[in-house]
């Protein structure tokens, strides 16, 4: 969202992809959810309105541009999902945390939930969210990373498509 001194976003991207793309053998997000799942894994954690919420707050943190895929087209969220149903699952609380002071800060301006704010208004409202609760949201903005530029087999990183926005070229055995 903010714009380091002398850093672009791009090179941000870059400068953090060796980090999330090496996700420890042990932190390993489980196999992807059977096609018999009555709701998404996400849905049935947080709740419906929260889910909703945390894919329109990632599309918010890391937008779709002229060369990035953004957090929906890259699969963010379906990182977060599997990892919050594993390894992450710890950080349940987190997020709920999270997702409630979000819609909070989003209500009290008067302007409904969160996944109905404008973009500039949601930007806005993610800046409070930040100042309101800086180590839960720096847990969220790695996260967001973390399914951005991991190895795909984890879930997010669709099609290599965070790798390919910070120009990583990986050869890998499908």
């Amino acid at each position: 969202m903010t714009r380091r001194a002398g850093l672009t976003r791009r090179q941000l991207l870059a400068a953090t992809a060796a980090a999330a793309v090496a996700v420890p053998a042990g932190r390993a997000a489980p196999p992807a959810p059977t096609a018999a799942a009555a709701a998404p894994v996400g849905e049935r954690l947080l709740g419906r309105g929260p889910w909703g919420t945390l894919r329109s707050l990632a599309q918010t943190m890391l937008p779709a541009g002229a060369e990035m895929p953004g957090a929906e087209k890259s699969g963010v969220c379906e990182y977060i999902e599997r990892a919050l149903e594993g390894p992450y699952s710890r950080y349940l609380g987190v997020y709920r945390r999270l997702l409630a002071e979000l819609d909070s800060i989003a209500r009290a301006g008067g302007d409904g939930s969160f996944d109905s704010l404008p973009v500039e208004r949601a930007r806005e409202v993610v800046r409070k969210l930040e100042a309101s609760l800086p180590q839960d949201f720096a847990l969220l903005r790695q996260h967001v990373l973390e399914g951005f530029l991991s190895d795909p087999v984890h879930g997010g990183n669709r099609d290599r498509l965070g790798w390919q926005a910070v120009g990583l070229v990986h050869k890998h055995k499908d």
